[in-house]
C-alpha cells in the first residue's frame, strides 16, 4: 500500500474545516467538529491506568513551530495525539458507564473508550520520547482546547469525527517520512486509530468500514478541521484554516451552501473519488455514490482552488436498528442525482 500511495495522483485536496451532522431529528444539520491524528514508534504495552491528568506530563519546551522534514511530521502528528488524548481524557471523566448504558450504546461502550483513551495517552507519550531520541528537546507542547461536548451523543459523534480524520491526517503525510523506523511506526498506530473509527462507526449505527478507501488529507484541511477544537496554541501551527464551511442537507440530498458561492462548485469527495456540482441558487445536490462521510468543499472550478470547506455530510444508515434514537442525523442515500461530474480517481494523494 505504501507502493501506491507514492504513486498517487496529485489531487491538492483539502484543507478542511470538517462538519460533522449531529441533530436529534431525522433532518440533517452541521455541527462544526473535528481532525486528527498520528505517528510514533513501536507502542509499549497499554496495560497502563487510565489517564487522568493532560497528556503531556513533561517539562515545556518553548518550542515555537512544527519543524520541518521528519520533525516536523513528527511534531504533526503529536499535535494531533495531543488533541485526542486531551478529548478523551475529559471523556471518560465526564461520563461513566452508566451515562453510556442508559444513552442505549452497546455495554461495552465504556470500557473501550477507557481502551481508546489509554491508546492515545501511550501515543503521546511515546511521540515525545521518539522525538527527544532524535531532536532533544525540540518536541511541541499541548495547546489549551474547547471540545463543546454537552452530552453523550455530542462526545461520540466528536470522537467518531476525530479518529476518522485523525486516519486522514496520517496518510496525508506518510509520504513524507525519510526515516524507514518512523513509517513503521506510524503504520502501527494509524491501523490501531482505523480500528477506533470502525468501533465509532458500529455503535453510531453506521458500516464499519464504508469505503474501499480512505482519503488523505493534507495539514490545512486536518488544521482546518481541528482549529474548531483549538482554543491557542503555544506554537504556530505552520498554515492557515480554510473559511469554515456549513451546508445543512435535507432527506433528498438537497445540500444548501451561502449564496455567495453561486456559480462555484460543490466538490464531493467520497474516498477515493471526486464528484463536482455547479452551485445554483445557493445549493447543490449530493452524488449517487455519497458514503458515509462525505467530505464537501467549495472550489471555484473543477480544479484545486478551495474556497471553503470542508463540511461533514453523513449519510447511509447502516441496520444497526437499536440506536435509531440515538441524535446523531442520518441521511438517506441518494438514488439517482443529474448533472454531476464524476471524476474516479484510483487513490489520491495531497499536495502540501
Amino acid at each position: 500500500f505504501a507502493s501506491i500511495l507514492s504513486r498517487m495522483g496529485a489531487i491538492t485536496l483539502f484543507t478542511f474545516s470538517k462538519v460533522f451532522a449531529t441533530s436529534s431529528s431525522c433532518e440533517t444539520s452541521t455541527v462544526t467538529m473535528p481532525m486528527t491524528h498520528s505517528m510514533s514508534h513501536l507502542m509499549p504495552t497499554m496495560t497502563m491506568p487510565m489517564p487522568t491528568e493532560t497528556a503531556a506530563a513533561t517539562t515545556p519546551t518553548g518550542a515555537k513551530d512544527l519543524g520541518t522534514g521528519d520533525l516536523g511530521v513528527l511534531n504533526y502528528a503529536l499535535t494531533l495525539e495531543y488533541l485526542e488524548n486531551e478529548f478523551y481524557r475529559q471523556g471518560v471523566t465526564n461520563y461513566t458507564n452508566n451515562d453510556f448504558v442508559n444513552a442505549n450504546y452497546p455495554k461495552d461502550t465504556f470500557s473501550e473508550m477507557l481502551n481508546i483513551a489509554n491508546h492515545e495517552k501511550v501515543h503521546v507519550e511515546t511521540l515525545i520520547k521518539v522525538i527527544n531520541a532524535s531532536y532533544p528537546n525540540m518536541y511541541v507542547d499541548p495547546c489549551v482546547y474547547n471540545f463543546g461536548v454537552v452530552d453523550i451523543a455530542g462526545f461520540v459523534a466528536v470522537a467518531r469525527a476525530l479518529e476518522r480524520t485523525g486516519v486522514s491526517a496520517y496518510l496525508g503525510r506518510v509520504a513524507e517520512i525519510s526515516n524507514k523506523d518512523y513509517l513503521t511506526a506510524a503504520g502501527t498506530i494509524v491501523t490501531v486509530e482505523a480500528r477506533h473509527a470502525a468501533f465509532l462507526n458500529r455503535i453510531s449505527g453506521y458500516s464499519a468500514a464504508p469505503d474501499a478507501f480512505d482519503t488523505p488529507l493534507d495539514p490545512t484541511v486536518i488544521v482546518s478541521i481541528a482549529a474548531q477544537f483549538i482554543v491557542s496554541c503555544p506554537f504556530d501551527l505552520g498554515v492557515v484554516p480554510l473559511e469554515k464551511l456549513t451546508a445543512p442537507t435535507d432527506a433528498n440530498g438537497v445540500v444548501v451552501v451561502d449564496g455567495k458561492y453561486n456559480g462555484m462548485m460543490c466538490s464531493f469527495v467520497v474516498g477515493a473519488n471526486v464528484a463536482y456540482m455547479v452551485i445554483n441558487e445557493g445549493k447543490c445536490y449530493l452524488p449517487p455514490n455519497a458514503s458515509t462521510d462525505t467530505y464537501l468543499f467549495i472550489t471555484k472550478d473543477m480544479s484545486k482552488d478551495f474556497v471553503a470547506g470542508p463540511a461533514i455530510i453523513t449519510s447511509q444508515k447502516s441496520s444497526l436498528e437499536s440506536l435509531e434514537s440515538s441524535s446523531l442525523s442520518r441521511l438517506s442515500l441518494i438514488s439517482s442525482v443529474s448533472a454531476i461530474a464524476f471524476i474516479p480517481i484510483v487513490v489520491m494523494s495531497i499536495i502540501v
